[in-house]
Protein backbone atom coordinates (compact mmCIF):
# COMPACT_ATOMS: atom_id res chain seq x y z
CA UNK A 1 0.00 0.00 0.00
CA UNK A 2 1.34 3.58 -0.91
CA UNK A 3 0.72 6.13 1.24
CA UNK A 4 0.28 9.71 0.69
CA UNK A 5 -0.26 12.37 3.32
CA UNK A 6 0.02 15.76 3.07
CA UNK A 7 3.42 17.48 4.16
CA UNK A 8 4.04 20.98 6.44
CA UNK A 9 7.98 22.16 6.18
CA UNK A 10 10.61 22.97 8.87
CA UNK A 11 11.94 26.03 9.44
CA UNK A 12 15.27 23.75 9.20
CA UNK A 13 13.94 22.31 6.41
CA UNK A 14 13.87 25.40 5.06
CA UNK A 15 16.82 26.95 5.94
CA UNK A 16 18.34 23.86 3.69
CA UNK A 17 16.97 25.38 1.02
CA UNK A 18 19.16 28.92 1.33
CA UNK A 19 22.19 26.27 2.02
CA UNK A 20 22.63 23.46 0.10
CA UNK A 21 20.70 23.17 -3.45
CA UNK A 22 21.68 21.04 -6.61
CA UNK A 23 22.38 17.96 -4.90
CA UNK A 24 21.18 15.03 -5.34
CA UNK A 25 17.57 13.38 -4.71
CA UNK A 26 17.75 10.54 -2.06
CA UNK A 27 16.44 6.95 -2.45
CA UNK A 28 13.42 6.33 -0.74
CA UNK A 29 9.56 5.86 -0.84
CA UNK A 30 6.52 6.99 -2.58
CA UNK A 31 5.21 7.65 0.72
CA UNK A 32 4.99 10.91 2.90
CA UNK A 33 4.74 10.48 6.40
CA UNK A 34 3.68 13.60 7.50
CA UNK A 35 4.88 14.85 11.32
CA UNK A 36 5.83 18.20 13.40
CA UNK A 37 9.57 17.98 12.49
CA UNK A 38 8.89 17.97 8.49
CA UNK A 39 12.70 17.43 7.41
CA UNK A 40 13.67 16.77 3.73
CA UNK A 41 13.17 13.55 1.21
CA UNK A 42 16.16 15.11 -0.23
CA UNK A 43 19.15 17.69 0.12
CA UNK A 44 18.08 18.93 -3.38
CA UNK A 45 14.86 21.19 -1.71
CA UNK A 46 14.89 20.13 1.85
CA UNK A 47 11.47 21.44 1.38
CA UNK A 48 9.66 18.31 1.97
CA UNK A 49 8.55 16.98 5.06
CA UNK A 50 10.10 13.91 7.03
CA UNK A 51 8.79 11.75 4.19
CA UNK A 52 11.11 9.37 2.39
CA UNK A 53 9.62 9.69 -1.28
CA UNK A 54 11.46 9.28 -4.70
CA UNK A 55 10.45 6.60 -7.50
CA UNK A 56 10.26 2.86 -7.53
CA UNK A 57 9.43 2.35 -3.46
CA UNK A 58 6.64 2.26 -1.11
CA UNK A 59 5.97 2.42 2.29
CA UNK A 60 3.71 0.64 4.62
CA UNK A 61 2.46 2.34 7.69
CA UNK A 62 2.62 0.16 10.89
CA UNK A 63 2.39 2.65 13.61
CA UNK A 64 3.15 0.62 16.29
CA UNK A 65 3.06 -3.19 14.74
CA UNK A 66 5.90 -5.31 14.54
CA UNK A 67 7.17 -5.72 11.02
CA UNK A 68 10.15 -7.47 10.66
CA UNK A 69 12.81 -6.47 8.00
CA UNK A 70 13.94 -8.91 5.15
CA UNK A 71 17.68 -8.91 4.61
CA UNK A 72 19.48 -5.94 2.90
CA UNK A 73 22.13 -5.69 -0.09
CA UNK A 74 24.70 -5.67 2.25
CA UNK A 75 23.33 -8.64 4.80
CA UNK A 76 22.10 -6.68 7.43
CA UNK A 77 18.51 -7.19 8.70
CA UNK A 78 16.57 -3.89 9.81
CA UNK A 79 15.74 -3.55 13.02
CA UNK A 80 11.86 -4.35 13.91
CA UNK A 81 10.00 -1.07 14.37
CA UNK A 82 8.46 -1.26 17.57
CA UNK A 83 12.31 -1.89 19.27
CA UNK A 84 12.81 1.72 17.70
CA UNK A 85 9.63 2.76 18.82
CA UNK A 86 10.53 1.68 22.32
CA UNK A 87 13.80 3.45 22.29
CA UNK A 88 11.83 7.49 21.63
CA UNK A 89 12.21 9.08 24.71
CA UNK A 90 9.82 9.96 27.05
CA UNK A 91 8.82 13.82 26.86
CA UNK A 92 11.54 15.60 29.09
CA UNK A 93 10.40 18.02 31.50
CA UNK A 94 8.91 20.92 30.10
CA UNK A 95 7.37 18.97 27.04
CA UNK A 96 4.97 16.54 26.43
CA UNK A 97 4.70 14.09 23.53
CA UNK A 98 2.03 15.41 20.97
CA UNK A 99 0.71 11.65 19.29
CA UNK A 100 1.69 8.22 19.74
CA UNK A 101 4.91 7.39 18.33
CA UNK A 102 4.49 5.51 14.82
CA UNK A 103 7.13 3.48 12.78
CA UNK A 104 7.20 2.78 9.34
CA UNK A 105 9.00 -0.11 6.86
CA UNK A 106 10.07 1.07 3.49
CA UNK A 107 10.95 -0.31 0.52
CA UNK A 108 14.36 0.85 -1.70
CA UNK A 109 14.42 0.35 -5.16
CA UNK A 110 16.06 -3.30 -5.29
CA UNK A 111 13.77 -4.56 -2.65
CA UNK A 112 15.72 -3.66 -0.08
CA UNK A 113 13.68 -2.94 3.49
CA UNK A 114 15.03 -0.18 5.98
CA UNK A 115 13.11 1.53 8.72
CA UNK A 116 11.66 4.68 10.35
CA UNK A 117 10.27 5.96 13.51
CA UNK A 118 9.18 9.31 14.65
CA UNK A 119 7.45 11.00 17.72
CA UNK A 120 6.05 14.29 18.25
CA UNK A 121 6.40 16.31 21.22
CA UNK A 122 4.92 20.33 22.33
CA UNK A 123 6.37 22.50 25.29
CA UNK A 124 3.95 22.68 27.93
CA UNK A 125 4.71 26.42 28.58
CA UNK A 126 4.50 27.93 25.02
CA UNK A 127 2.14 25.37 22.60
CA UNK A 128 3.83 26.92 19.66
CA UNK A 129 7.37 25.47 20.68
CA UNK A 130 7.58 22.08 18.55
CA UNK A 131 9.95 19.17 18.56
CA UNK A 132 10.23 15.95 16.66
CA UNK A 133 12.72 13.23 17.00
CA UNK A 134 13.15 10.56 14.20
CA UNK A 135 15.12 7.16 14.10
CA UNK A 136 16.04 5.45 10.38
CA UNK A 137 17.73 2.30 10.26
CA UNK A 138 19.18 2.15 6.84
CA UNK A 139 20.49 -1.58 7.28
CA UNK A 140 23.94 0.29 5.58
CA UNK A 141 21.73 0.73 2.62
CA UNK A 142 22.15 4.46 1.10
CA UNK A 143 18.56 5.25 1.69
CA UNK A 144 16.99 8.09 3.82
CA UNK A 145 19.16 10.65 5.43
CA UNK A 146 21.99 8.36 4.94
CA UNK A 147 22.15 9.28 1.05
CA UNK A 148 22.04 12.78 2.19
CA UNK A 149 25.23 12.70 4.70
CA UNK A 150 27.59 13.14 2.32
CA UNK A 151 25.98 16.06 0.47
CA UNK A 152 26.25 17.84 3.61
CA UNK A 153 28.17 21.07 3.36
CA UNK A 154 28.82 23.66 5.92
CA UNK A 155 27.64 26.91 5.45
CA UNK A 156 26.92 29.91 7.58
CA UNK A 157 25.10 33.27 6.31
CA UNK A 158 22.01 36.12 7.61
CA UNK A 159 19.69 33.35 7.80
CA UNK A 160 21.63 31.25 10.17
CA UNK A 161 24.04 28.25 10.06
CA UNK A 162 24.78 24.43 9.01
CA UNK A 163 27.89 23.55 10.66
CA UNK A 164 29.23 19.79 11.04
CA UNK A 165 29.45 18.50 14.88
CA UNK A 166 29.18 15.81 17.54
CA UNK A 167 26.65 14.87 19.31
CA UNK A 168 27.34 12.51 21.94
CA UNK A 169 30.74 11.13 20.47
CA UNK A 170 28.40 10.88 17.63
CA UNK A 171 29.37 12.62 14.23
CA UNK A 172 26.46 14.91 13.19
CA UNK A 173 25.39 18.51 10.92
CA UNK A 174 23.16 21.17 13.07
CA UNK A 175 21.26 23.79 11.40
CA UNK A 176 19.98 26.82 13.03
CA UNK A 177 17.15 29.00 11.71
CA UNK A 178 16.76 32.83 12.63
CA UNK A 179 15.31 33.57 14.95
CA UNK A 180 14.13 30.44 16.83
CA UNK A 181 14.13 27.20 14.81
CA UNK A 182 16.72 24.60 15.41
CA UNK A 183 17.94 21.02 14.16
CA UNK A 184 20.48 18.03 13.52
CA UNK A 185 20.80 15.07 12.04
CA UNK A 186 23.27 12.50 13.66
CA UNK A 187 24.97 9.40 12.33
CA UNK A 188 25.18 6.19 14.84
CA UNK A 189 27.28 3.22 13.44
CA UNK A 190 27.19 5.04 10.35
CA UNK A 191 23.96 2.92 10.12
CA UNK A 192 21.58 4.77 12.16
CA UNK A 193 20.61 8.44 11.17
CA UNK A 194 18.70 10.24 13.97
CA UNK A 195 16.65 13.80 12.63
CA UNK A 196 16.43 16.49 15.17
CA UNK A 197 14.01 19.60 15.20
CA UNK A 198 12.47 22.13 17.27
CA UNK A 199 10.10 25.18 16.00
CA UNK A 200 9.73 28.29 17.50
CA UNK A 201 11.92 27.47 20.66
CA UNK A 202 15.44 28.32 22.05
CA UNK A 203 18.89 26.63 22.27
CA UNK A 204 17.80 25.18 26.01
CA UNK A 205 14.52 23.80 23.93
CA UNK A 206 16.49 21.80 21.42
CA UNK A 207 19.26 20.83 24.45
CA UNK A 208 16.28 19.07 26.38
CA UNK A 209 15.15 17.47 23.42
CA UNK A 210 18.75 16.44 21.87
CA UNK A 211 20.04 15.13 25.44
CA UNK A 212 16.51 12.79 25.86
CA UNK A 213 17.96 10.71 23.14
CA UNK A 214 19.32 7.10 24.43
CA UNK A 215 22.27 7.15 21.94
CA UNK A 216 24.01 4.43 23.34
CA UNK A 217 20.60 2.25 23.21
CA UNK A 218 20.30 3.08 19.63
CA UNK A 219 24.24 1.68 18.64
CA UNK A 220 23.09 -1.54 20.45
CA UNK A 221 20.89 -2.84 17.90
CA UNK A 222 21.17 -5.24 15.38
Amino acid sequence: MTIVQKNQVSRPALMLVLLIIGLVLVSGCTSSPSDQQKTTTAVTTMASSQSTSAAGTTAQAIGSTSVSGASSGTGNQSVDSTRMIALLPAAPAGWVMTDKPTGFTMTETEGHPWTMVKGSYTSTTNKNTTASITYQDTANQDVGFRSNWKNFHAVENSDGSFKSTQVKGNPAWEVFTKPDSYGAWVSVNDRFMIYVSVDHGTKADYDSIINAIDFAGIAALK
